[in-house]
């Protein structure tokens, strides 16, 4: 049997529609939206897109396009900036972990028992300044002292100056200034401020007569060979030697003078055949931070050629900012100090080398061992 005509005049079919069986609450209001009891018609066929468009009449005024409407934005959040055309960038959260109650009351109870935890007590930061108080008096100190024997050895030698034979007051002289670098030494030592490592010392006995070639880190090492070595002296500038504050001192002990020619070597290597011991620094000044080792210069290599005397290298280490180049002796380091001594190899008296290959061979072995001094801060 054919079925009743369900097609209106328009062409378009009329399809029933159903209820829903669930009830549809607490919706807003759509108007776009078909009602869902109202009839589905379908478009005539002569209202359907046309999928292949006319080309336009000549001469025919064509519609502008339609303007394309503002792009809706959500609205920010009251209290919050607008929202720009890139998204802001990501940032961190912190999370902060809050105590429990029951650990809120674990403390409460702490407290009310008197078992709580105390909060830190400033003491450790105030120890801490009061010790590095003392250590910079105990490192001003016995560079007070040493001054101020300096000053009083000198006034006694510059009354020895006019004694005749003065020559017999060296050996007592250098004795005293070997002491003072000790008590200056052992001072530093005790109070914890500058500590001195010796190695290779041990079961080595060190003889008099012997040049000694050292690097030259800091201001000090002069100090601390001579207060280890028997009966040693070192090379003075001549500007050094006419100071009246340290001069009368170096002129009585016997030290070398440091003039250029042939006149210094002479007077050096006189006195080290007389059986003293020479502390040189053939650097000629202290070592620029960041180096190893300066260039050396042969003249102490011709002092040992001409008094015959062996050679022994020494090797020494010092903490940072220890009054080295560039920095004021009465700028506070950071305290502790420290200052290590090596004892190296020794070259025999009667050894084949020139003085040009004993000083190559001697910048080898000393950039070898050395370390760089430590940059200025």
């Amino acid at each position: 049997m054919r079925p009743s005509r369900v097609q209106c005049q328009d062409r378009s079919l009329r399809l029933p529609r159903r209820p829903p069986r669930l009830p549809v609450h607490d919706l807003p209001p759509r108007t776009h939206l078909r009602d869902a009891r109202a009839a589905h018609l379908r478009r005539p066929w002569h209202r359907r897109r046309n999928h292949h468009p006319q080309l336009p009449r000549v001469g025919a005024r064509q519609d502008p396009p339609p303007r394309r409407q503002p792009r809706q934005r959500p609205r920010p959040l009251p209290g919050f900036p607008p929202s720009t055309r890139s998204p802001p960038a990501p940032r961190p959260v912190f999370v902060v972990q809050l105590p429990s109650s029951q650990s809120t009351r674990q403390l409460r109870s702490r407290r009310r028992s008197g078992n709580a935890t105390p909060a830190p007590s400033p003491r450790p930061l105030i120890m801490g300044r009061l010790r590095y108080c003392l250590l910079a008096v105990a490192y001003y100190l016995p560079w007070l002292w040493f001054g101020a024997g300096g000053v009083l050895l000198n006034v006694v030698c510059t009354i020895l100056l006019f004694v005749p034979n003065r020559h017999r007051l060296g050996p007592g002289t250098r004795l005293a200034i070997k002491r003072m670098f000790i008590f200056w030494r052992q001072w530093c030592h005790a109070t914890h401020i500058f500590r001195v490592t010796w190695r290779g010392f041990d079961n080595q006995k060190l003889s008099a007569g012997t040049i000694y070639v050292a690097n030259h880190p800091s201001l000090v090492d002069a100090q601390v060979l001579i207060s280890a070595l028997p009966d040693a002296i070192c090379i003075f500038k001549p500007a050094l030697l006419r100071n009246p504050a340290i001069g009368p001192a170096a002129l009585i002990a016997g030290y070398a003078s440091g003039g250029d020619g042939l006149d210094a070597i002479r007077d050096a290597s006189d006195k080290v055949a007389e059986g003293r011991s020479l502390v040189i620094f053939p650097e000629g000044t202290r070592t620029a931070p960041g180096q190893r080792l300066n260039p050396l210069k042969p003249g102490f290599a011709l002092i040992a050629r001409r008094a015959r005397a062996p050679i022994r290298l020494i090797t020494i280490e010092v903490s940072r900012n220890l009054t080295t180049k560039g920095r004021a002796w009465w700028k506070l380091p950071a305290l502790p100090t420290w200052m290590i001594v090596t004892l190296g190899e020794e070259i025999p008296a009667d050894t084949p080398l020139t003085p040009t290959e004993i000083t190559a061979y001697v910048a080898k072995k000393l950039t070898a061992s050395a370390t760089p001094v430590a940059p200025l801060s």
